[in-house]
């Protein structure tokens, strides 16, 4: 892929990170807030950022929701990202958990703010590692 297509991309899984923490956090300004579709986008927005990461590395990475497996996939040159990375696995279970009806609860105040704090810092953290290696590619 060409560097200014590549960079385009990752800018494009990024944006649309950055589109689902705002989702979420409007979402928590509700009244009532919805808190499993809030769950829903800190889910998506972690795995959006985490595939910005591996597509500027150039890390082939599969279909699925799943941040832990996805994680790792990450390169040597980010092993310290791992304790973050294993955090953000816990958001995993909200990318179906409460999307559909059934018996599910809807997650608690306190559960949904730690998703966006996690969610926030992963996007927060992936972000700025891959607009430099985008840098250092020119």
């Amino acid at each position: 892929m060409p560097r200014d297509a590549l960079s385009t991309d990752v800018e494009a899984w990024f944006a649309k990170a950055r589109e689902d923490m705002r989702l979420a956090e409007v979402a928590l300004a509700l009244d009532p807030p919805p808190r499993g579709p809030a769950a829903f986008h800190c889910q998506q927005a972690a795995e959006k950022a985490l595939k910005g990461l591996l597509l500027r590395r150039g890390v082939v990475f599969p279909k699925t929701h799943d941040i832990g497996a996805v994680a790792q996939l990450l390169p040597a040159r980010d092993a310290d990202l791992e304790p973050l990375m294993r955090r953000a696995s816990r958001l995993t279970a909200y990318a179906w958990m409460f999307r559909y009806p059934g018996d599910l609860f809807e997650p608690p105040a306190d559960e949904i703010a730690e998703a966006l704090a996690t969610a926030t810092e992963v996007v927060d953290t992936l972000e700025p590692r891959a607009m430099s290696a985008a840098a250092e590619d020119e």
